[in-house]
């Protein structure tokens, strides 16, 4: 039961980012680049928030801890490198999804 709704969210959480890179992959670098008041200093720095977040959960879940080293920013200076990222941590988590018999002994 755990697996199936943790599949479930997992699924909605891929469907909405693929929707935000979507319309992002449309803005200039400058766009990207710009300064904002929000917590990431720009569009760029949050996008790489959201999916080093994911890597770390990703790590904490899997092996119990957050993992080294983490992805740096600046080892991601373009967005396409940013979506790659995500694209290869999606495959990831679900690979451990699906390799998972009882979730919810593990999340405890």
């Amino acid at each position: 039961m755990m697996k199936a709704l943790l599949q479930t969210l997992f699924d909605y959480n891929r469907w909405a980012t693929s929707k935000v890179l979507n319309l992002v992959q449309e803005l200039p670098d400058s766009t990207l680049d710009e300064a904002t008041k929000h917590s990431h200093n720009t569009i760029r720095e949050l996008l790489f928030h959201m999916v080093r977040a994911e890597w770390i959960w990703r790590n904490l879940v899997e092996f119990g801890e957050i993992g080294m080293p983490l992805p740096q920013l600046h080892d991601f200076h373009s967005l396409a490198l940013i979506i790659s990222l995500w694209e290869i941590e999606n495959d990831n988590i679900e690979i451990f999804l699906d390799a998972q018999d009882d979730l919810a002994r593990r999340l405890r």
